[in-house]
């Protein structure tokens, strides 16, 4: 087998799969532009390289076939950062709801705007999560059911516990058990007031 040389690796296909995966996993954290991208590469060059090797075009194949999955592995990269990002986002909740907890034991009331917590019970506001958009938590007190919410898919899609007076730091579940619960809703049902959380 002859070794590969650069004109056999398509470089600017793995630049721009690099380009992509960076931009979500680091900016957006939707993980829908690099599947795009891998299925339409899938489709523009699978059957490329499969028709180039039937021809007995190997070299030809190769090329193709390295960059579709150039591609492919950024989606798949891309789905594991959002993964890994809403896990971040969900251990920084529970630290958010645990100062919260502790700020109602201290006050006697939860607080207004999470900028009270600041210093006394957290050194600073955690963003949601480590990217550059979408990334703040939403906290909205209402009565003795304040809510803390964050983007699970950006720009939609929500996460969101409920912090109940009558528990302290918890949330509000299908059978009404303390603790935290999770779900996911669109952004106007959130802002409507419309979404229930997860059991």
């Amino acid at each position: 087998m002859e070794p590969m040389t650069n004109d056999r690796i398509p470089v600017r296909a793995a630049v721009v799969a690099s380009a992509l995966l960076l931009l979500d996993a680091f900016v957006l954290n939707q993980a829908v532009l690099p599947i795009l991208g891998g299925i339409l590469m899938v489709l523009v060059d699978g059957p490329g390289a499969v028709l180039a090797a039937r021809r007995g075009e190997l070299d030809l194949a190769w090329r193709r076939g390295l960059r579709a999955g150039f591609f492919v592995t950024a989606a798949g990269l891309a789905v594991a950062a959002v993964r890994v990002n809403n896990n971040i986002a969900w251990g920084r909740a529970e630290r958010v709801i645990s100062a919260c907890g502790q700020y109602r034991q201290a006050k006697g009331r939860y607080p207004q705007s999470l900028q009270e917590l600041v210093p006394e019970f957290l050194p600073a506001v955690p963003r949601a999560k480590p990217v550059a958009m979408f990334s703040d938590f939403r906290y909205e007190p209402a009565g003795n059911r304040h809510r803390l919410a964050w983007r699970v898919f950006p720009p939609r899609g929500w996460k969101f516990v409920f912090l109940l007076g009558a528990f302290g730091p918890g949330v509000e579940s299908g059978q009404g058990r303390e603790g935290l619960g999770r779900a996911e809703v669109p952004e106007h049902a959130l802002s409507a007031g419309l979404a229930e959380s997860a059991p």
